[in-house]
């Protein structure tokens, strides 16, 4: 059985269509449901310098879709070359943008009410334009883009009735429709090939041993832990430093109300394999911690103030914004579940393993963007057994923040660090429920 074909046997257990929530559908429904002609392709060169000029993520009436329609026009229209082309600085600044607009935050359809169907057809031909390179130079991240524009007009157009179901119609755009459709399918297929070519990391398949000693009792840093109330990663850093003798003076649990995701949306977790139920004991803080509450930022930083930190401890927080570190002494760590400066931002695990690459856990030091600071220490994690998988990230970024925290409590100084370069790197976005079900389908979840 292919790896699409997987997908398709596994979607209702874990990422089922949902339309109107996530913007899903797969191409194969569109396929089946769409008559006509497919479009020609668009041009190999210009589409992403077009569409960020035009500024094609606006739904706002201000994305010139006619300057994009010109400029597309004008380069030379040609097939996608045999050999592998890097992916131009306009596709990288574009995805950024496309990725970041608020566009997919479910539901879906609330966010797409404003997409007309001449915008669409730009939709549809980006969405065509990401779809290739994946094709030629294997950049999920591209082909995850073109999931989303995609599912945004299908849902568009699915919802669209009376005398505004014509201008959905058009056979324009249902040749778009099909092109893009196509492109997204045969992708999927060629990284569901991929994917069951993959090699397992040889690394260590249990938590990782960092050595962390005892930490003597006569440590004075003022270690502060700031969390969610609820969070699985606190209760095991606090159930860990316990063990470890790690001072720790509070523990701040962020109440702040937080836009989150809907729980009945594939978006709603980062994809790890299926694994056994977490244990749902509630975290507490060390008897000899104070404990207290912080509702927003200007809250957090005076509980940091009133606490004298000498070093903060992050655990499934937002971005914090550094005036709210400004008088910690050592600023804040946090870990990070894929590897710096490769893996920044979002689901990073399952794009590793999309991308056939090691799982690595990292510890930093917090900057003011995402993932971007000093690295302190990274470990790898083997993906199999695949049920622990999630368990053993989770513990290696315990240790990993355990064994820092130590070093401050003992030296009274953060470890050595490694900064990021200030140019490179790659970003991730939030992998589309098209590509979890491929995942899931796949020997990494076996």
């Amino acid at each position: 059985m292919t790896g699409t074909a997987r997908a398709e046997s596994v979607q209702p257990t874990r990422y089922p269509l949902r339309p109107a929530v996530d913007g899903d559908v797969a191409p194969e429904q569109i396929l089946r449901a769409v008559p006509g002609t497919e479009a020609a392709e668009p041009p190999t060169d210009g589409v992403a310098a077009a569409a960020l000029a035009a500024r094609l993520w606006r739904l706002d009436g201000t994305a010139d879709l006619a300057a994009f329609h010109r400029a597309v026009a004008g380069h030379r229209i040609s097939s996608p070359e045999p050999k592998a082309r890097a992916v131009t600085g306009p596709d990288v600044t574009l995805l950024h943008h496309v990725e970041t607009a608020g566009l997919w935050v479910p539901p879906v359809a609330a966010r797409l009410a404003g997409l007309t169907p001449a915008l669409a057809e730009g939709w549809l031909v980006l969405a065509a334009h990401w779809a290739r390179p994946h094709l030629r130079q294997g950049d999920p991240r591209y082909l995850n883009a073109a999931c989303k524009l995609l599912g945004g007009v299908w849902l568009r157009r699915t919802e669209a009735s009376g005398p505004e179901r014509e201008s959905w119609d058009v056979p324009r755009l249902a040749g778009l429709l099909r092109l893009a459709a196509r492109l997204v399918r045969d992708g999927s297929a060629q990284l569901a090939a991929r994917l069951d070519r993959r090699s397992v990391s040889a690394a260590a398949a249990g938590a990782p041993d960092l050595g962390v000693p005892t930490v003597p009792t006569s440590a004075s840093a003022r270690i502060v832990v700031v969390a969610r109330r609820g969070s699985g990663g606190a209760r095991r850093f606090l159930g860990a430093a316990a063990s470890a003798g790690l001072p720790v003076a509070a523990v701040c649990w962020y109440e702040a109300t937080i836009p989150g995701t809907a729980l009945d949306s594939g978006y709603a977790q980062a994809w790890y394999p299926p694994e056994p139920p977490d244990d749902p004991a509630p975290a507490t803080a060390p008897p000899a911690a104070t404990e207290c509450d912080a509702v927003d930022f200007d809250e957090l930083a005076d509980v940091l103030r009133r606490h004298r930190a000498d070093l903060v401890v992050l655990l499934g927080m937002p971005v914090v914004p550094m005036r709210v570190l400004a008088n910690v002494r050592l600023g804040a760590i946090n870990a990070h579940n894929g590897a710096l400066p490769d893996y920044r931002g979002m689901d990073a695990v399952g794009w590793a393993l999309l991308n056939n690459d090691p799982v690595v856990c990292t510890v930093h030091r917090v900057r003011s963007s995402a993932d971007t600071g000093e690295i302190i220490a990274s470990v790898p994690v083997a993906p199999e057994p695949a049920p622990t998988l999630r368990a053993r990230v989770k513990a290696a970024q315990v240790a990993l923040l355990l064994a820092a925290a130590a070093h401050v409590a003992r030296h009274g100084e953060l470890p050595d660090t490694t900064p990021q370069p200030a140019a490179g790197g790659t970003r991730y976005y939030r992998l589309h429920p098209h590509l979890k079900r491929l995942l899931d389908a796949s020997l990494y979840a076996a």
